[in-house]
């Protein structure tokens, strides 16, 4: 498996399930969709009925930062992509496929992310085929996590 997509909820249907529009296509073999979920009513059983290749994982709200750890315990891939109920890509995931395999032997990769306007809320447009460069080993991220690709050997050895 090479990517895990990690998606924590709280109370965001809507935006979780515009999450699944994007990512319907990019589901295969090699990527794996874990959702994280802390809302105040579990919402597994709707997300099924749109999309069944996902692993579900409830938690009480605890932060943010808690779940998407929780996430990475269920992560089948060599990648971690962190992306948020709302979050829609708009890239090739062959690109970004490729592209990781270029970058094995890295801790990390960054990318631009770009935030779109929708109806007053925001959206945010990954092109990760876009790499602004290569993250070894770095105190601060160049981007937001939605633009970056931990490789999960070294978020586990520091994770948020």
């Amino acid at each position: 498996m090479l990517i895990s997509i990690i998606t924590v909820i709280r109370n965001d249907l809507p935006g979780l399930l515009r999450t699944v529009e994007s990512l319907k296509s990019a589901i295969d073999e090699e990527i794996n969709w874990v959702v994280v979920d802390s809302s105040d009513t579990p919402i597994e059983k709707a997300l099924r009925n749109e999309l069944r290749e996902f692993t579900y994982a409830y938690t009480p709200p605890a932060g943010i930062y808690s779940a998407m750890n929780l996430g990475t315990s269920f992560a089948q891939g060599n990648w971690i992509w962190f992306l948020n109920a709302g979050d829609e890509i708009a890239c090739s995931i062959g690109k970004l496929k490729e592209t990781l395999k270029n970058y094995q032997d890295s801790c990390g990769v960054a990318f631009s992310v770009n935030i779109l306007s929708r109806r007053g809320n925001k959206l945010r447009v990954l092109h990760p085929e876009i790499k602004k460069n290569e993250i070894t080993k770095k105190i601060e991220l160049p981007t937001n996590h939605q633009g970056f690709l931990f490789k999960k050997s070294c978020h586990s050895l520091n994770p948020y």
